[in-house]
């Protein structure tokens, strides 16, 4: 599942990881994510803002699933080819393709935390 609990996975699946503007736009005409403001915040804090995509690599998720929330849906077993997190260090890194990726060990967290990144 996408949250902590049924509610919190519902309401994920139902609004998705979309822009600041659109979550407060949601808030605003729909009472069942108004009575959580928690899963709001958590939806805003979890997008790319259009700023970077973000690659879902789960188990247990289905493509349709991870895509209709917003994220990219990418295979497990080839992300932890690609990004090797064992290999890798948390922060800017480089792929075999010398292209740059920002890895984050712990998504719960490290998408809203960093400061300055370069």
């Amino acid at each position: 599942t996408f949250g902590e609990d049924h509610e919190i996975d519902r309401l994920i699946r139902k609004y998705g990881y979309r822009s600041t503007e659109e979550i407060i736009e949601a808030v605003k005409s729909n009472n069942d994510l108004y009575s959580n403001l928690a899963t709001a915040a958590h939806l805003i804090h979890s997008a790319g803002e259009g700023r970077f995509s973000i690659n879902y690599a789960a188990g247990g998720l289905s493509s349709a699933e991870i895509e209709g929330v917003g994220y990219n849906s990418f295979d497990l077993e080839a992300a932890e080819k690609l990004f090797n997190p064992q290999k890798h260090a948390p922060g800017f890194n480089v792929d075999a393709d010398g292209e740059e990726f920002y890895l984050i060990k712990n998504a719960a967290i490290g998408l809203w935390s960093a400061g300055e990144l370069k």
